[in-house]
């Protein structure tokens, strides 16, 4: 669990940016 902690925090990480840049367009 420990070696998957950053992966999903990265993966997470992505998701948030990603969904920060969907709030941008949709203004």
């Amino acid at each position: 669990m420990e070696k998957l902690e950053p992966r999903t925090n990265r993966l997470q990480l992505r998701l948030e940016g990603l969904h920060k840049f969907v709030t941008v367009v949709s203004t």
